[in-house]
């Protein structure tokens, strides 16, 4: 589904990443999988999100999403492409409702062609209300997943942080990805909202959505992702299953620490 390949990013000399290789696997038949990158602060985990959804440019390398690469598109085109990420702290319109931010992302796939737009108006007058109640249910759809139901009419300015993180979450999810990436959804949540959190990307990815995730919180990692990358110096040091980074010897030394366990 996703391949990164030999990707290197510098910043004015500074090499952030060099020789980056990440893969995210979508066998026919099987389970949507759900992996995760962690690394300490510094290590390039934004960055390298930033580059394969279109917000920095790559040095070299390539990034094939489905079969197409993206190196080279912007941002919606991207999306469009079913490749969605979200945010450390969520992109919402603060002045509209927390209905009205979903319908946003829900009616990315409503777009009208030229003749339904100018050519048939009557027809796409048509069109335009079956996309509108569409896209409503969907939104509505994606709210009741994350537990935003009720909230829905609520100005998502005014909400609490930990529903603000959910509510990018629902953003991302109205846009139909192929492949959620979610960058620290947990961070500053806490410990029943992580939870939640935890909860709800195991509820996504069982829903057929594949997910790729960026996370401090190693209770997190370790309990929902299935496969785990390690980013650190600009490099990736281990990769596997969750017990196996939990015992490896460099991952404790560079981001854990010496005499920390996996689960601390």
């Amino acid at each position: 589904m996703l391949e990164i390949r030999n990707l290197s990013k510098s910043f004015q000399g500074l090499q952030v990443f060099s020789g980056i290789d990440l893969t995210v696997e979508d066998r026919p038949g099987e389970k949507s999988p759900l992996i995760g990158v962690i690394g300490p602060n510094g290590a390039g985990k934004t960055t390298l999100f930033n580059i394969f959804t279109g917000y920095a440019k790559a040095d070299g390398g390539s990034v094939i999403f489905d079969g197409k690469e993206l190196l080279g598109k912007k941002p919606h085109e991207i999306v469009r492409a079913g490749l969605t990420r979200t945010f450390q702290s969520t992109l919402a319109f603060r002045q509209l409702t927390v209905k009205e931010n979903v319908l946003v992302a829900a009616y990315l796939h409503e777009d009208f062609s030229f003749l339904e737009r100018f050519i048939y108006p009557l027809v796409s007058l048509k069109l335009t209300q079956k996309k509108t109640r569409d896209a409503q249910e969907r939104a509505e759809k994606v709210l009741s997943m994350v537990g935003m139901l009720d909230d829905m009419d609520m100005v998502s300015g005014n909400l609490p942080y930990g529903k603000q993180k959910k509510l990018g979450i629902a953003m991302g999810l109205a846009t139909e990805p192929k492949l959620l990436a979610l960058d620290e959804p947990a961070a500053g949540l806490n410990p029943h909202e992580t939870a939640e959190t935890m909860e709800l990307l195991q509820e996504i990815n069982r829903g057929g959505t594949a997910v790729l995730v960026i996370e401090h919180n190693m209770k997190l990692i370790m309990t929902a992702c299935e496969r785990i990358y390690v980013l650190s110096g600009g490099r990736i040091i281990a990769e596997g299953l969750p017990q196996e980074i939990a015992k490896n010897e460099r991952v404790i030394e560079v981001y854990l620490g010496k005499g920390m366990t996996a689960h601390a």
